[in-house]
């Protein structure tokens, strides 16, 4: 450590960690004040470099419970949720005794678990995921990070070969509300039996309906919470298959609760699951009745090759939608671009575009919108944006000249009156 150096706060908030070979991580924060607001999400797998250490690593120590460079089974889960002093979401620990290093498994983790074999509704959903703690090896990618003025959002990659699936969580914060919502969506790469649960630990129901959990953590080791700390209030839409449950279970050294949206059924490849979490900070006098009707689910054309969600948001109505199915655009012919207007445009509620990420907020007949990978984005019937039309050479197909329209990279605008 240089001692000379001037320690600074640093100037950026959200980001990736260092990049996406080595760091796999994204930090969303709002600032690095003790009453910021940070989530932590972490996708890195045990990767393919480093094989002469991590051989001495599996040979020589006992870490079959997790990667070999000591990572936890966490691939797109959250690790961290902090908001105003409080802590919302954490970690599973480490280990309890030798040489169990269970908490670094999957289902210790904020995070969506894919099993084969089905899982009935009166089971406990922790029963039928527990495994031996072995680490099962995965594979994971950054499909996209997007920063904007009102909204951020990340979307990242998991594939299991050995288990049969894909897992991409999309996870969007919407900055003025330090609200996060989580769209995960699971396609399977054979066919056969499967189970998917979206698992959140917490130390104390608050509440809960049909659709939320209310939730707050109590103290823990390295953690005492302040009185009246802030509640964090999960609403999981309700949905046909979908059912929620909570149990007690033993997680960093104490019991805790785990809460869990489950589905269970036949997957078959190129067929897709869609599960929605949105993650509410709240001061814990607030009445979670009073907030859970904010989120709903907007009819979407393309569903579940695409997917959104609504919410209502101190009289904002925001619509939040995302390409699920990345190629379902890709025309058949073999010209330049590979797709079109007509190929990708999907309804989400109040807004059609063909972006792959769709962001609107709409208050008093004002709109403000950001997104990616778009051509063309109306919101009720209205034009908003609209690429110009180009001209494409050297086309394998038809006439040598194509004229289209191309996806912009990103885009946002704000204000627009409607």
């Amino acid at each position: 450590m240089d001692e000379t150096i001037d320690p600074r706060t640093p100037d950026w908030n959200s980001r990736e960690v260092l990049e996406e070979l080595a760091g796999k991580k994204i930090v969303f924060r709002n600032g690095w004040e003790t009453q910021s607001t940070f989530l932590l999400l972490t996708y890195k797998p045990e990767t393919d470099y480093g094989n002469t250490a991590r051989s001495y690593l599996k040979h020589t120590l006992s870490v079959e419970a997790e990667k070999a460079h000591h990572g936890h089974a966490d691939e797109n889960a959250i690790s961290t949720f902090t908001h105003n002093g409080s802590l919302l979401l954490h970690d599973g620990g480490y280990r309890e005794k030798l040489p169990n290093g269970k908490y670094r498994a999957d289902y210790y983790h904020n995070r969506l678990i894919v099993r084969n074999g089905l899982l009935r509704e009166k089971e406990s959903a922790f029963e039928f995921l527990k495994t031996d703690g072995h680490y099962a090896p995965t594979q994971t990618s950054l499909i996209d990070f997007r920063t904007f003025r009102d909204v951020e959002f990340s979307r990242t990659r998991v594939t299991d070969h050995a288990t049969g699936y894909q897992h991409d969580r999309i996870l969007v914060h919407l900055k003025s509300d330090d609200t996060f919502v989580i769209i995960d969506a699971v396609t399977f790469l054979r066919e056969g039996p499967f189970t998917l649960s979206n698992l959140y630990f917490t130390h104390e129901i608050l509440s809960s309906a049909p659709g939320y959990f209310d939730t707050r953590l109590g103290p823990m080791r390295g953690y005492t919470p302040q009185p009246n700390h802030t509640a964090l209030l999960i609403v999981q839409p309700e949905q046909d298959h979908c059912w929620r449950g909570s149990e007690t279970v033993r997680r960093y050294y104490q019991d805790e609760i785990l809460l869990h949206q489950s589905t269970s059924g036949h997957g078959k490849p190129g067929t897709w699951k869609i599960l929605y979490s949105v993650l509410l900070p709240h001061p814990v006098e607030q009445s979670a009745d009073s907030l859970a009707p904010a989120v709903t689910l907007p009819t979407v054309s393309r569903f579940p090759r695409a997917a959104g969600l609504a919410l209502n948001l101190n009289g904002r109505n925001i619509t939040l939608g995302a390409k699920i199915d990345l190629d379902d655009d890709i025309l058949w012919q073999d010209v330049r671009p590979r797709y079109s207007w007509d190929s990708g445009r999907t309804q989400y509620g109040p807004l059609e575009t063909d972006a792959h990420f769709v962001y609107t907020c709409e208050k008093d007949g004002r709109l403000n919108y950001a997104w990616t990978e778009a051509t063309r984005l109306n919101y009720a019937e209205k034009t908003v944006f609209q690429a110009p039309e180009g001209t494409f050479p050297l086309q394998y197909a038809g006439e040598p000249v194509r004229p289209a329209v191309s996806r912009w990279r990103a885009w946002e605008d704000h204000d627009i009156q409607l």
